[in-house]
């Protein structure tokens, strides 16, 4: 069972914060985002439109559900709501392994810095929990 949370997201039964149709690219590509307290989960499940011409996830939408789980957990790490938007200043990227279906999970956990500016770590694992991508990032508050 879920409330809504009367700012930003839904709260979910075990205490996450559930942002789905959040933004334009959310809705497009199809992803949802639950946010806890130490960590954002971003799960977005593979369609033909999610595939290059490999016919495997494309490797720009891995960086996109990466940046995004950052983004929410650095807006968690803010706000309890989420409600303080930051932007991505960098974000370096490793590919490690293809995937062509099923649920992808990125997880998203901030790492240090300060007011303005958060560091973030995160990772995209298939269902099967192999590793897919990491990626390290800085992200500065935005409000």
């Amino acid at each position: 069972m879920t409330s809504e949370n009367k700012s930003h997201g839904r709260r979910d039964a075990d205490g996450a914060l559930i942002f789905q149709n959040d933004t334009g690219a959310q809705e497009s590509m199809g992803y949802m985002a639950r946010v806890y307290p130490e960590h954002t989960d971003v799960l977005l499940t593979i369609g033909p439109q999610h595939r290059n011409r490999r016919e495997v996830l494309h490797g720009g939408i891995i960086v996109t559900v990466m940046d995004s789980a950052c983004g929410y957990a650095c807006s968690r790490h803010a706000a309890e709501d989420a409600g303080i938007p930051f932007v991505t200043v960098s974000l370096t990227t490793n590919f490690v392994a293809p995937v062509a279906q099923g649920t992808i999970r990125a997880t998203g956990r901030v790492t240090g810095g300060g007011y303005k500016t958060l560091f973030c770590e995160a990772e995209v694992r298939s269902e099967d929990d192999r590793l897919i991508a990491t990626a390290t990032g800085v992200f500065k508050r935005s409000k």
